[in-house]
This record gives structure tokens, sequence and C-alpha cells, in this order.
């Protein structure tokens, strides 16, 4: 290809551009004394050698390796003179437009004289510099070289380009972020964290990492690692379901991918403005639990699950007895640890190699990674006084419909204890207890059925010996009759649960289709007082139940036996076995709050002053 000169390459530097948050130090704008510095706000720009322009004088089409090889750069210097945190972008911005230029502008820059990044075109990815951010007197220093693509056609012979470097930015308070707050935390809770590759992990036992817990969204949670951008990873407390894992090590084609981006995701108020949605999880191979694990397979994707190396990080000051993570369930991590097998730990602490992870069911404790900007509003990180969020769903007011609540939070019916479960076509509120259903103290045992594994106490079982008689027969008559008018029946989706096909098949005809939108199985029974099925949230073990029995039974049938949880595991039992249960009910959508704050200390109490059950 012939070169064809270019009269002008010109790149220039503008004013900087502030947005975001407005504060009074921000509202002063005026070039320096010196011309080639210029202020605005916090933010100061300062040009290298003697000028604030890139003249490219006669520029032609070249390669990506001419242009990068070119001595001719522009320089400059962004200084955050403030004291507080600056955060901004740093791209170009095409000024001419008779032609455009952008498609065929090509680019490198470099941050802190680091290696220059690969050649970019600026009408496809224009940013210099991304989410950038700068500590108080901190500096960060550019260099940009530009040219004109080898491929650019005739029309741009004899044509001037023009551009400027644009800095937008702003300066945010963060002295109340839930990343300030824990980095303070940290300072005074020494010898509690790692640094590696500029992540800092929580790592020690429970008595030292006792700082870290927040309640988001009804859910409490344990900060893991806080990321050099200021974002934050945090893991729910207890699993929150019990999954397989599905047909591939893949986790975004995983059973595991499916439940914690649909399902649980639905759970999490106003997640768009708080999580990262599009975080980068890895599952990469690692066949080693200790050592760290490459960036080969990175799925974007908003829930994930710890790795192997994460999990290993937050016990390593200790030992894996002695954890803060510790609670005494199996689990699944995100690390696979063959071709066929991912890592699993075990409910005493242990990483594992298991030779049938994919097929056997775990523990799942969700990961979300909280913005760097998010707030608190109370709170001191302790279990007890957790820090809340700012943007998550307030505690409810007295005379609020109950249905406007989110999942996970506690409620006191008739004074047992339950959790919201769902909200159901934005009307009904289906709960269920937080433990196993107990008599005073003692908890409840009962066997399925004398028949079959059909959950239906009017045909089957018509005895107090078997759960679904039980519960809708004698277990509800002795219901207070002010708490009574308020129960609603439900449907109970009865579909067989098969391991190759995953959780899905317990209420879903179709595959491949969110739960709330997929063609539902026909087996199902309606009534007022029904059973977990496989793969609903909260069909897992609490803590309290480890010494006494870890063994309950679910509403989902499988051949001629009906499945349950046993030690962490979907496991089957036999129709005649005794075991207790997680019972579940459905309220009136004119149920409202009574009073309470929906934590466990505190539920809510409810009330229906227009129920009335017929």
């Amino acid at each position: 290809m012939k070169r064809r000169n270019i009269m002008v390459l010109m790149i220039s530097l503008s004013l900087v551009l502030l947005l975001g948050s407005s504060y009074a130090m921000l509202r002063s704008t005026a070039e320096g004394k010196n011309p080639y510095v210029i202020n605005v706000g916090t933010l100061q720009v300062s040009f290298e050698g003697s000028t604030d322009k890139l003249n490219l004088e006669n520029m032609y089409p070249m390669s990506d390796k001419e242009g990068s090889n070119q001595s001719k750069e522009l320089g400059f210097v962004v200084k955050n003179t403030g004291d507080i945190e600056a955060r901004y972008n740093v791209y170009l911005e095409e000024t001419s437009t008779n032609p455009e230029f952008k498609n065929y502008i090509r680019f490198i820059s470099n941050k802190n004289d680091q290696e220059y990044n690969e050649p970019k075109t600026m009408g496809y990815d224009k940013y210099i510099d991304l989410e950038a951010r700068l500590d108080a007197t901190k500096s960060a220093s550019y260099k940009v070289k530009v040219w004109l693509d080898k491929e650019a056609e005739d029309e741009y012979m004899d044509k001037t380009f023009t551009a400027k470097v644009v800095i937008e930015g702003n300066q945010i308070d963060t002295s109340n972020t839930l990343y300030t707050k824990i980095n303070n935390a940290i300072k005074e809770h020494p010898n509690t964290t790692i640094v590696e590759d500029d992540v800092t992990y929580l790592s020690g036992s429970n008595t030292d990492v006792n700082y870290n817990y927040v309640w988001y969204s009804g859910k409490l949670w344990r900060i893991t690692s806080i990321n050099k951008d200021g974002t934050i990873k945090m893991v729910t407390e207890k699993p929150q379901t019990i999954l397989s894992w599905g047909s591939t090590t893949n986790f975004e084609t995983s059973f595991v991918y499916e439940w914690l981006n649909e399902d649980f995701l639905d759970t999490l108020y106003n997640y768009e403005n708080i999580i990262v949605t599009d975080y980068l999880w890895n599952n990469t191979l690692s066949k080693n639990y200790n050592e760290k694990i490459p960036k080969t397979n990175m799925v974007k994707a908003s829930v994930g699950l710890l790795t192997v190396y994460e999990y290993y990080q937050s016990y390593i000051i200790k030992s894996f007895s002695n954890r803060y993570l510790s609670n005494i369930f199996n689990q699944l991590l995100l690390t696979p640890c063959s071709s066929d097998n991912v890592w699993t730990m075990t409910l005493r602490g242990e990483v594992i190699k298991s030779s049938n992870s994919l097929t056997d069911s775990f523990g799942i404790s969700p990961v979300i990674v909280i913005k760097s900007e998010i707030a608190i509003s109370s709170g001191d990180g302790s279990s007890t006084i957790p820090y809340q969020i700012k943007g998550d769903k307030e505690v409810g007011k007295e005379k609020e419909k109950i249905n406007e609540r989110v999942s996970g939070e506690y409620v006191k019916f008739d004074n047992q204890l339950y959790r919201v479960l769902e909200v159901e076509n934005n009307k009904t509120i289906k709960l269920v207890t937080s433990s196993y259903l107990k008599d005073g103290n003692e908890t409840i045992t009962k066997m399925f059925s004398n028949t079959d594994n059909t959950y239906n106490s009017s045909v089957n079982s018509s005895s107090d010996e078997y759960w679904g008689y039980y519960l809708n027969n004698d277990w509800y008559n002795k219901i207070n009759e002010k708490y009574k008018k308020m129960l609603v029946d439900n449907t109970y989706y009865l579909g067989t649960y098969t391991v190759l096909d995953g959780y899905k098949t317990t209420i879903c005809d179709t595959k491949n289709m969110p739960l709330k939108k997929c063609d539902k199985v026909n087996s199902i029974w309606v009534g007022k007082v029904g059973l977990l099925r496989v793969g609903e949230k909260f069909a897992s073990q609490t803590n309290d139940e480890y010494l006494a029995t870890r063994d309950f039974v679910l509403i989902s049938p499988i051949n001629s036996n009906i499945l349950g949880i046993r030690e962490g595991w979907i496991n089957r039992f036999t129709i005649s076995e005794k075991l207790p249960t997680k019972i579940t009910i459905t309220l009136s959508d004119e149920a409202v709050i009574a009073s309470g704050k929906g934590i466990e200390e505190d539920p809510y109490e409810i009330s229906c002053p227009s129920c009335n059950n017929t």
C-alpha cells in the first residue's frame, strides 16, 4: 500500500470534566500559572516537555509495529491534590468531523512507565485508563502514541485529524464506605490478613476474624477479601441450598451457575446498584489447593463461589479446623481439580478431590462482589451488629405489607421462627421454618407415608405419624386463630428429581428456562402446609442441627423413594424412615408487619386485620 501524507495530526488535552458527587472543593476551576498545568478542583494535570499538544507532521498510514516504534508521544501526569480519593477515566475524543478519523486511528498508552498496552482502535475502545483511582496526594503518569491505520482510504489524504484527551472524574468522600470501614477494622486486628497480588485476604480463626459480618438483603455474609480497586468479595455465612454441579466442570454451563445467577440473584435487593454484575470468576483447573490459580478460564457472572485457593487463604494463618469460614457443611468450590471433578470442602473443613463431585450434591454458599463506593448505614462488623449497606431494603415499617419484604428476613408466626422464602406473583409470601420443626425444644420426626412418595395429606397415610397428614391436620388445627386466618393455599410441585437433569426437574417440565418462566410439571399438591423441594432456597442445614441430627426430608420424589438431606448431601430415603423436616406455609397478600426488624434476634411480628381465610 502506498504511503499517503496527512498534513497535521494533533492531539491536545482538554480541560478536565468533572462528574458525579459535587463537593465544595471541586467548584473552583482555573488554569495554573504554568501554561502546561491545568487545575480543576482537586485533579491537576501537568504536561511533560514544553507543550500540551502532540504534533505529527506529514503523518502517513502505518502498521501497528511502525506506530508503536515511533518516538513521538504525548506525556502527562494526573495528580490528586485533595485529601480524599479521586476516581477518573482517561480517554481520547475526536474533534475533527469531516471525515471522521476515529475508526482508523490506532493508539497505545502506558501508565506509570509500565509496558505499553496492545494497540487499540479509537472508534472501538477509546480508553487510555478506565475506572482509575488515585489516593490523596498521589500521581499517575501517562504516555500516548497515535498513528493512522495502514488500511485508511484515500479520503483521509491531506486532511487534519484533531482530538483531545478527556479526563473525567470525581472525588468521593470514602470515609463511610464499606471499603474504608473494613480496612480500618483490619488495622485494629493485626495478623488477620494475607496480601498477595494486590488482594487482601482475611485469614484466621473465627475468634480473630470477628469484624467482617455484613447484613445484606435478608442474609448474613462474611467479607473474605478486598481488591485493590476497592471492591469487596463476600460469602454467605451458611449454605443457601444444596445442589449437584452438572455434567462438566465448566461453571458457565453448570446447574450451580443457573441457580446462583437466576434463582438466588433475584433475591438480592437493588443488586444492580450494589454488586459488580459483570465480575470475572476464576474457573481454572488447579490440581493443588494451596497454589495460586492461573487465570485461563474466567467466567463473567453476577454471583459465584469461592475458589479453592481463596478458601485456603482464609485459614492458612491458623488451620482448617480453626477458621472463620467454619460452618460444618460440605460445600462446592469453584475450582476444578481434574477434567471431571471440582474441589469440595468437607464438614470438617478439609478440601478434597471428590471422585463424584459433579453428580453428588453439596452445599452452595453464594459469593458476590460489592462495588467500591457502597457506603454503610450502620453496624460495626460484628456478628451481632453487622454492617448494613446503604441502598439495601430498609427495615419494614408498621402496617407495611409483608409481601414487600426480601428473601431471608425473619418472621415470627404463631411463636415459631420462619424466614421469607419468596414472594410469589407479587402477592402471597412463602415462609420456611428457620430450623427443623420442633415441639418446644424437641425436634419432631415423622414418616413420609405408608403407601407411596406423593405428598398428599388427604389420600396417603391418614395418621399423624406421617408428615403430610400431621401438618395439615393436627399441626394446622393447633394454630392460633388470628394466625390461621392469614394462611392461604399454595401449589407444591412434585417433579421427580434426576441427577443428570438437575434441580429444575422438581418444578419444570421444560429445560433451559428460568424457573419463573418454565412450563411446570403436572404432578402437584395444593394445600396449606408443605415441604421444601430439591434446589429450593434454604433447602440446606443450619448449625444447630449438627449435634442432634443432620437428616431431614424434602417433598421431592425419586423412583419409589423420597429425597432429603443427609450430612450436607441430597440423599434418598425410604418413605417409612422417621425424619425431621423444615415446613413451608404461605401468607395472604393482606398480611402486614406489626413490629420487629426482620432479623433473627428481632423478627417481624405480623398481623392481618383484613384477612378472611375461607
